[in-house]
């Protein structure tokens, strides 16, 4: 599928940037930097660390030499916690403190809180600041409907979307969301979006359209999968979090793929006169390995051969140029049984020696059975 062309892209960036100089100029549509939106997850209670936005802490110019900071609810009681930062998301983050004082509050993982920076000094502080649907519930229900039509933000019907990452996905960063999706939680307009990680980092990706008008996340995507380890073939679940007019898409859960990661074969003398190796072809299959091009093998000493993956004319897999030479390094003779495992480095295959049978074993094998055999034709 194509991609829109670039330079309408340009355009609609112009056109955003201008809208947004317009909106900045206007004090009535200025976004209010000091709050922000901090979304309470299972992850950030087990690891008790909160990651601060970026757009947060630079926009109020929070030094990274601040250790503390202060935290405050709605009945004026305050938790002092550490404020830290983190060279390699270049984030800051609360810790040493944070679990508490969301058990204390009654929050717990779904939950979230708006907080307000009141003070920014050498120790600054941020105070519990109540949600619009709070203020709207203390007003009664005459204000209800006026609040409904305030929002800025589409109903969230269908807030969960469950996602597979594949090969394909991972080499052309592009990975699609379902159209009925994106329709109904109004998303299918290209933009940024946020994807909040399980240990609270954020990260900026592209919501991109094709012609189609099929929606996809693009660059930024496949960084947010490599730091949470998302593995080809996983599947995951996505949240969809509204922050005033941005989409912020929260790592749910992740469903690991039950898959067959082990295969065991036989060296032939055919398959080292003719450096041909088959594979099972449903092995390949289900591990996403059924298309022809390079694959690595990884020795038992951690070295790694580069080898042919050679698609045969009934579509069977097979090892190619590299498999005899990996199989002479590590001791794979004719008869002997070894399993590989299968693991990708990016998006790049691989097969690791996982274990050897060796010939003595078989050896031994047969010499335990020609004994048993011999004392039961002694008894007998």
């Amino acid at each position: 599928m194509m991609i829109e062309d670039a330079s309408d892209h340009h355009d609609n960036n112009i056109e955003y940037q201008r809208k947004k100089k317009v909106k900045q100029n206007n004090p009535e549509t200025e976004p209010d930097c000091s709050c922000f939106v901090a979304h309470v997850t299972a992850a950030s209670l087990e690891t008790d660390a909160l990651y601060l936005p970026q757009d947060f802490t630079s926009s109020n110019d929070l030094k990274r030499k601040c250790c503390k900071i202060v935290l405050k609810d709605g009945e004026e009681r305050s938790w002092a916690m550490d404020l830290r930062f983190n060279k390699l998301s270049d984030t800051c983050y609360i810790s040493r403190g944070w679990k508490h004082f969301c058990d204390e509050n009654g929050k717990y993982a779904g939950s979230f809180f708006t907080f307000k920076l009141m003070e920014n000094g050498e120790t600054p502080l941020l105070s519990v600041w109540p949600t619009k649907s709070e203020n709207d519930r203390t007003h009664g229900d005459n204000n209800s409907s006026h609040s409904d039509s305030d929002s800025t933000s589409p109903p969230n019907r269908n807030r969960f979307v469950t996602l597979t990452l594949t090969n394909d996905s991972l080499k052309s960063s592009r990975l699609y969301l379902p159209l009925p999706f994106v329709r109904e939680n109004g998303m299918n307009n290209p933009r940024m979006v946020t994807l909040l990680g399980k240990d609270g980092i954020r990260w900026a990706a592209n919501l991109l359209r094709e012609n189609s008008g099929r929606m996809s996340l693009g660059k930024g995507m496949k960084d947010f999968s490599r730091a949470n380890g998302l593995k080809i073939g996983e599947s995951f679940t996505l949240e969809l979090i509204w922050e005033n007019a941005t989409p912020v898409l929260n790592l749910f859960c992740k469903e690991v793929k039950i898959q067959n990661r082990f295969v065991t074969l036989t060296v032939t003398h055919d398959s080292l006169n003719n450096n041909r190796l088959g594979l099972p072809l449903s092995f390949m299959r289900e591990n996403d390995m059924n298309k022809p091009g390079k694959i690595a093998l990884l020795g038992k000493d951690g070295t790694k051969w580069i080898a042919n993956l050679l698609q045969e004319s009934r579509g069977r897999m097979s090892l190619g140029k590299g498999w005899k030479e990996f199989a002479k390094a590590n001791g794979l003779e004719v008869g002997v049984s070894f399993t590989l495992e299968s693991i990708w480095e990016d998006t790049t295959p691989m097969l690791g020696l996982f274990s050897i049978e060796s010939t003595s074993d078989k050896r031994q094998q047969g010499e335990c059975c020609s004994n048993a055999s011999e004392n039961k034709s002694i008894s007998t």
